[in-house]
């Protein structure tokens, strides 16, 4: 294996190691997720509940909008992803959780 190669594979290990989100205004929701295919797990969750406040901050968003864990949309392109909703922003700050599956 070449220097080349362990570089873009660790980057792309990096790729679907980090969590990353979007902020969608026609679904006044916030979506949370790792990777190509959309994969949450404990660590997204707790990123996410971490984050909320700043990002509610810096997007001047109010408290009732939803935060998701999982793609904005369940099914893409034909495949079904898994998507959970944390509650709002207000109560996943205040630490209450109200996960719904979808």
């Amino acid at each position: 294996m070449t220097s080349d190669e362990l570089r873009t594979q660790s980057g792309d290990v990096e790729f679907h190691r980090a969590a990353r989100g979007i902020f969608l205004p026609a679904k006044h929701a916030l979506f949370f997720y790792k990777g190509m295919g959309f994969f949450f797990d404990a660590a997204v969750v707790k990123e996410a509940s971490r984050w909320v406040e700043e990002l509610m901050s810096a997007l001047a968003l109010d408290r009732h909008v939803e935060v998701y864990v999982g793609p904005p949309d369940a099914v893409i392109h034909g495949t079904q992803y898994r998507q959970e909703r944390l509650g709002t922003i207000e109560s996943v700050t205040n630490g209450v959780r109200t996960t719904q599956s979808g």
